[in-house]
């Protein structure tokens, strides 16, 4: 992730027009503290993960400890911290609710402290003094020239020049806690706000297993990438291909589609073809109702 955005940030998209989205709130813990350490400045969504009651009284449980005994291993204080808050890292509250988000908070710090370098997690004063840093670099103010770090949901209706949508997994995107029809569609709509809020550069990633965990399940990507393989294909073209489809494509646009194929558009979302006639295209886009269209570069067949 950080070499993505380096490399965004050398190639001149300059650091505002650069966005990385997350599905879950605690996701953007170990984000912004990657940015940060890599030395690329962070705007988050105006919600301070350290700010959240959990978070603090375990650094407040963290640094009265290391006031009394700073040479002790950093791993005790802090279980013994993140059990006097409540957590039991077996014990994952079921469903969602503030039980489940104050669980995920926690973990998001037992999984930040377990990404961190030797020196600075191996006595208790050392990991105190360091998540203190990163709470007071919550509330310091980005200025210019930060990458933005929100979740999908608070990206809604706003665009950047390049886009990186960390955990694309199946049960991040789409959510383990969607299980029916419509909760699976809204997901794949909140996918394609996703992918669509990036202008020019869009990176998606995820990884096949998380660090630190064992006896769980292997990661799988979101089936919704796949929906983005044709259209990666498709941008692999020349240019004078590309001109040569467009032209091909604007002749007799309907010939591309046929019934029961799968669409998306840039203003209506994904959606499937239910009738081609007279130049024109049918899609059913679910809860966005039946609409025919005219073919064009809005258009695009998955």
């Amino acid at each position: 992730m950080v070499a993505t955005v380096r490399g965004w940030l050398a190639a001149g998209v300059p650091a505002e027009e650069v966005a990385v989205l997350h599905r879950f709130n605690s996701q953007a813990v170990k984000v912004t503290a990657a940015l940060r350490d890599a030395g690329i400045a962070v705007a988050g969504d105006g919600s301070p993960y350290f700010d959240r009651r959990e978070v603090r009284q375990v650094l407040t449980l963290l640094r009265r400890h290391a006031d009394r005994s700073p040479a002790d291993p950093a791993a005790d204080a802090l279980a013994h911290a993140l059990t006097e808050a409540g957590y039991d890292p077996d014990s994952p509250p079921d469903g969602t609710g503030a039980a489940r988000e104050r669980w995920d908070a926690l973990d998001a710090l037992r999984t930040l402290v377990g990404s961190l370098p030797a020196h600075l997690t191996g006595s208790v004063r050392a990991l105190s003094a360091d998540l203190d840093r990163r709470a007071a670099d919550d509330h310091a103010p980005p200025g210019r020239g930060a990458v933005t770090v929100t979740t999908i949901h608070k990206a809604k209706g706003l665009e950047w020049e390049a886009c990186l949508l960390v955990r694309a997994t199946d049960g991040s995107l789409p959510s383990v806690y969607a299980t029916t029809p419509a909760e699976l569609a809204e997901e794949r709509r909140l996918a394609y706000v996703a992918v669509t809020r990036a202008r020019r550069h869009l990176v998606a990633t995820w990884a096949a297993g998380r660090p630190g965990r064992s006896g769980g399940r292997p990661a799988r990507r979101s089936p919704f990438l796949d929906a983005l393989e044709p259209v990666r294909a498709a941008h692999t073209r020349s240019g004078p291909e590309r001109r040569a489809a467009a032209r091909a494509s604007s002749s007799a646009p309907a010939a591309a589609f046929a019934a029961g194929q799968r669409v998306t558009h840039d203003r209506h979302g994904l959606g499937k073809v239910v009738d081609v006639r007279a130049g024109r295209v049918t899609v059913d886009f679910g809860s966005g109702g039946r609409l025919t269209v005219t073919p064009d570069h809005r258009l695009i067949p998955l």
